[in-house]
């Protein structure tokens, strides 16, 4: 389904807001750093938010094209 780029855009902030106010979780940080990062993918790609866009097929090329394509484990997360 498309969807405009602003909503999902808003979305994901709003996810990230969740994240955010959960508390500290190594699963939940990692989450909410790469909802950033995706929303930042998405802004510098769509600079008119009005496209419409599939999100999910965009979610895979931001894995696709960036480092988020190796999830780290935990024994990743306690080396940062």
């Amino acid at each position: 389904m498309k969807t405009r780029v602003s909503m999902v855009i808003m979305s994901h902030l709003s996810d990230t807001q969740e994240f955010i106010s959960i508390g500290t979780n190594p699963d939940k940080d990692l989450a909410a750093i790469e909802t950033i990062n995706f929303v930042k993918w998405l802004v510098l790609k769509y600079p008119n938010t009005t496209v419409k866009i599939d999100p999910e097929n965009e979610h895979e090329r931001f894995i696709e094209e960036t480092a988020y394509n190796h999830q780290p484990d935990k024994k990743d997360w306690e080396k940062i």
